[in-house]
């Protein structure tokens, strides 16, 4: 079997399964939230349509995406804030009655820069950071030492500060859950906690790619891939019994490409530049030539038309507010109005997986078995308990 999601990446993987495989008879599965990523499924479907292949799809609904998050969050035994992770588990599902091996495209976007996060603008860095880019000689010979005789404090964030890749603390900036400005808001004790900066120095052979955008992929490849990605996939189709395969994190594939030139800078249109031409002839161009945008607001829209914005108030008597890791000011804004409901979804969303992760696994005693608890009734059973 394989999974098709409407990317380049899984349109790929299933067409060489369908060209090499003698019996063709291979089963294609793809599950997309009702009316949030039409394109998707549109995509996945011309996909079929070109390959002729076994086909069968589910649609998400608001009314039934929290149904299996106990188990979910259960088989991930770690707290992922990727509403996909909730695709991934019907995907198993769905090709665990045909088949016991599935494979996916994962890794595509990472190894081949196929995602638009991957475009960063000039206009998007920070004109000081540039100019301490610029200056760095200046810097460290001339003002650091001058400014260090008179305020210690001030020559060390300078030397720190020029120090740092504006373009690589940009991409890492943009791409975390809590943009700092909100974690000050959300949780004030976890701000110390984690800087930017400080974790991109923990990368410390980063220095050694020259490309801005191979920097990007290196992080991804280092953290978002091997994170979340590949844990859930893993680890969801395990819980099928299913065995996963991912072609393009082949060891010899990835050092191939790893030996191929990067630009400083992408286009939209130059995404997975390599991996267009190969499947030009093969695809639809409308598959092929599809743009991978990110979706900050994904789902966000649901939290009205489904239980999830009642079974959020729960949050506010949860431990992670009883704790002080969540600050119950922040959660009572957030979840005061329907507008400020859909506005803190992603935010929201990060820390119910976290409360229900410490249900399952901090707040009482591990057992082998699978819960078979909903997930509102957990969180309302654990403010019983604190009540009694």
């Amino acid at each position: 079997g394989c999974f098709v999601s409407g990317g380049l990446g899984s349109a790929t993987i299933a067409y060489y399964l369908n060209k090499y495989r003698e019996n063709r008879n291979l089963h294609v599965y793809t599950v997309g939230f009702q009316n949030e990523n039409i394109e998707d499924l549109e995509a996945a479907t011309d996909v079929v349509k070109t390959l002729g292949v076994n086909h069968q799809s589910h649609v998400i609904t608001p009314h039934d995406y929290l149904d299996d998050l106990t188990k979910v969050i259960w088989y991930l035994d770690e707290p992922i804030a990727d509403p996909n992770i909730l695709a991934t588990w019907r995907l198993s599902s769905l090709a665990a009655k045909d088949v016991n091996c599935v494979f996916s495209g994962m890794g595509s976007d990472e190894f081949l820069a196929g995602h638009n996060r991957y475009t960063l603008k000039e206009q998007q860095i920070d004109p000081l950071s540039k100019a301490l880019e610029i200056s760095k000689p200046l810097i460290y010979r001339f003002l650091v030492p001058i400014i260090n005789m008179f305020y210690r404090p001030l020559a060390y964030r300078l030397l720190k500060e020029s120090r740092t890749d504006p373009w690589q603390f940009e991409y890492l900036k943009q791409n975390s859950l809590f943009p700092e400005h909100i974690l000050k808001n959300v949780s004030p004790k976890l701000v110390g906690l984690f800087d930017t900066e400080v974790f991109l120095h923990k990368f410390h052979h980063i220095n050694r790619v020259k490309s801005s955008v191979s920097s990007f992929l290196y992080f991804d490849v280092k953290t978002r891939l091997a994170d979340c990605y590949m844990l859930q996939y893993d680890r969801l189709t395990s819980a099928h019994n299913l065995s996963w395969r991912t072609p393009f994190m082949d060891r010899s594939l990835i050092e191939f490409l790893a030996s191929l030139p990067e630009p400083e800078q992408l286009t939209e249109d130059e995404t997975a530049s390599y991996l267009k031409r190969v499947m030009t002839d093969h695809l639809p161009p409308a598959v092929v030539q599809r743009a991978k945008r990110t979706r900050k607001a994904f789902l966000s829209n649901w939290i009205e038309k489904s239980s999830f914005g009642h079974i959020c108030k729960q949050l506010e008597l949860g431990t992670l507010v009883e704790t002080g890791i969540i600050s119950r000011e922040w959660l009572k804004v957030a979840l005061e109005t329907p507008e400020s409901r859909v506005n803190s979804f992603r935010y929201l969303w990060a820390i119910f997986i976290l409360e229900v992760w410490f249900q399952l696994f901090i707040n009482r005693p591990i057992t082998p078995e699978m819960p078979e608890t909903p997930v509102n009734k957990l969180l309302i059973d654990n403010v019983r308990i604190k009540s009694s």
